[in-house]
């Protein structure tokens, strides 16, 4: 058999478990990502994503987004993200969105 030895459902339950994502697989196995993808499927399994954004928790999100009042805006720039990350990452932390404050809209020259 070329390449690496074929990947068992035990082996990637067990590196599921330990927080691998496919390329931690891939690293770990020596199979290729391809492989990881497909030998997933097959099982039906799902490997965590990695976060591209790990500053984006839900603690940083409730201080700028809701304690300081941030507007969405403001915290994809602060993080170097695209505005549409940051109210995937609200909405997966529960997070309700919101208007900006007024205070902060003044300040950053918006008017309504």
């Amino acid at each position: 058999m070329k390449g690496p030895r074929r990947l068992t459902l035990d082996q990637l339950v067990d590196l599921i478990n330990r927080g691998f994502d496919v390329m931690g697989i891939s690293a770990e196995t020596g199979a290729s990502p391809a492989v990881v993808r497909s030998t997933l499927a097959h099982f039906e399994l799902a490997a965590p994503r990695q976060k591209r954004y790990p500053e984006l928790t839900r603690e940083r999100l409730l201080d700028l987004y809701v304690v300081q009042g941030w507007a969405a805006e403001e915290i994809a720039a602060e993080v170097g993200c695209h505005i549409s990350t940051v109210y995937r990452a609200l909405g997966a932390c529960g997070i309700p969105r919101h208007r900006p404050q007024a205070s902060r809209r003044r300040a950053m020259g918006i008017n309504s």
